[in-house]
């Protein structure tokens, strides 16, 4: 698996919760600030997004300066996963974005991908499973897509913060935290941690010991899930689990490997030590 730019995964089993966008102003270093929504239930009385401290720096990942989001979690809840999202601020003039893009530029994003890009927000984003007391570094950001390559904070100023967290110990649910008005919104849709299919190719696989799993999907002739919170260690296991089962392996390496089941079946597995999280992905013979 690639860096996601997008919360897509765990915030893609969740509705989409609309928010309006708000007007503000902010820095690339803070935390979420004030105080959360009241609410009749236990779960948001005491969930408090104020206490991700977050920041946003310009840091040297794989030879290049680029922005990374790193942030601590204190808020009592395992979280799934963490995008900051950053507006272009009003003032913002074509100088400025000319300047910020520079360094896209010159790695070579054309006319046409700066024209579609120029006038978008930044977005920094964790899909790395970390419970509460815990801390991550260096998540990617990015601008329409492309990795923020280069410093966007001159011309962007914090938005909105959206989190998907546990609301219980197989429970998530997702939360929105407006950095301007410092106000947090509850979304009411809640969703099994884990989605593991009963169907007949998936019973051929062994069950991740994960506490977060999520099926991209799954069809007669082919499924697909990420799991979240895998070690590397983890990851071998579940190899040679899959080889108690009946598959036998085709080809490893040290972040993947391939294998073929009994009845033709192809499976291939991924680690994304970033993420720390492992894909599978399993088709039925053709």
């Amino acid at each position: 698996m690639t860096m996601k730019t997008m919360m897509r995964g765990v915030v893609a089993c969740l509705a989409a919760a609309s928010m309006a966008a708000l007007a503000g102003c902010g820095s690339g270093t803070g935390n979420a600030g004030g105080d959360s929504a009241k609410s009749t239930t236990a779960a948001v009385k005491k969930l408090d997004l104020s206490k991700i401290e977050y920041s946003v720096e310009s840091t040297p990942i794989d030879g290049k300066r680029q922005l990374a989001m790193s942030y601590t979690n204190d808020t009592g809840f395992a979280i799934a996963s963490v995008q900051v999202a950053y507006r272009q601020k009003s003032d913002v003039t074509e100088e400025q974005k000319t300047a910020a893009f520079a360094e896209l530029r010159k790695g070579g994003m054309d006319d046409d991908g700066y024209s579609s890009s120029k006038d978008l927000p930044l977005k920094c984003t964790s899909d790395r499973l970390v419970e509460s007391g815990g801390t991550v570094e260096n998540q990617g950001c990015d601008v329409g897509g492309w990795k923020a390559v280069g410093d966007f904070l001159p011309i962007m100023e914090p938005d909105v913060m959206t989190v998907v967290y546990f609301k219980s110990a197989n429970k998530i649910g997702q939360a929105t935290y407006d950095l301007v008005n410092r106000k947090t919104t509850i979304d009411s849709e809640v969703k099994d941690a884990v989605n593991w299919k009963d169907d007949a190719l998936t019973r051929t696989l062994p069950k991740p010991k994960s506490k977060l799993v999520i099926d991209n999907y799954a069809h007669k002739t082919a499924v697909s899930y990420d799991a979240y919170g895998i070690s590397r260690d983890q990851f071998k296991q579940y190899i040679e689990a899959c080889k108690e089962k009946g598959f036998t392996e085709d080809s490893s390496y040290d972040t993947s490997a391939y294998l073929n089941g009994e009845s033709g079946s192809r499976l291939s597995l991924n680690y994304d030590a970033d993420e720390q999280s492992m894909s599978i992905q399993l088709t039925a013979k053709q």
